[in-house]
């Protein structure tokens, strides 16, 4: 999966992707399929709407979550990119991703 090398983790390979986010206030996951990992980044790819980044319970309406504005990116540290949701407050909103394997 990842190797290590004078105490850094290198990944093996990079998936890559974008999710949309269909209705706000619905949170998607950013990919179904179980894809262990250890490191996601995910970004706002929206010209002027907030996503939000989280678990399953992620709500743009209660802003639980990490709010992400336009251009603005988190990287997560998790072994499986499905554990994490995205939440738009507009809908079509779109979120993009990186996964590292």
């Amino acid at each position: 999966m990842s190797t290590t090398k004078r105490g850094l983790v290198i990944a093996d390979s990079i998936t890559s992707g974008e999710t949309d986010i269909p209705t706000a206030g619905t949170a998607v996951q950013i990919i179904t399929a179980s894809t262990p990992c250890f490191r996601v980044i995910v970004s706002n790819i929206n010209a002027t709407n907030a996503i939000y980044v989280g678990d399953s319970t992620v709500d743009k309406t209660s802003a639980r979550g990490i709010r992400l504005n336009s251009g603005e990116h988190v990287a997560i540290d998790v072994d499986d990119a499905s554990k994490i949701y995205v939440d738009g407050t507009s809908n079509g909103d779109d979120a993009g991703y990186l996964i590292f394997k």
